[in-house]
């Protein structure tokens, strides 16, 4: 009699738990991060990430580059992160001056205002569009690597 009972007894209880899930949102991949590839050779990168007004956004961004190409050894100060170089603020002639040279940058929009990302923000949207990603320098010729972007959809 217990072999019978079993069968029964495993349907109450997935009925069970699924009647107490009900608050929970089982579509959880609409919030997984999208992630992107950072080339720093060039100044912009469209991402395929849409910005909406008002959507609260995260980026999360990981890795260092070098603007001395692919062996900038033996200085120690040409591997940089995300961040950029802290101790070189960016003139006017920079994608975005008064921050770091060097750093990620993003702007909503390819005519958008540049904002600062660093290693991380997070934000509210005043403007609807593409999400650009962008690095912080004037020459892109000897500039080497990439950063890891991840960016996390508004819930």
């Amino acid at each position: 009699m217990r072999l019978n009972c079993l069968p029964l007894l495993i349907v109450l209880c997935l009925a069970v738990s699924s009647a107490l899930a009900q608050d929970i949102d089982r579509d959880i991949t609409t919030r997984l991060p999208k992630t992107f590839r950072l080339d720093i050779t060039q100044a912009w990168t469209a991402t395929t990430f849409n910005v909406v007004v008002g959507d609260t956004v995260a980026i999360l961004v990981v890795g260092i580059a070098s603007t001395e190409g692919a062996n900038p050894l033996p200085r120690q100060f040409e591997w940089i992160g995300p961040e950029g170089r802290g101790q070189s603020i960016a003139a006017t002639w920079f994608p975005m001056a008064g921050v770091p040279e060097q750093c990620v940058l993003g702007k909503i929009g390819s005519t958008g205002t540049p904002f600062y990302i660093g290693r991380g923000l997070g934000f509210k949207a005043t403007k609807s569009g593409t999400l650009y990603l962008g690095y912080n320098d004037t020459d892109f010729s000897q500039n080497y690597g990439y950063y890891v972007v991840h960016i996390f959809p508004p819930r």
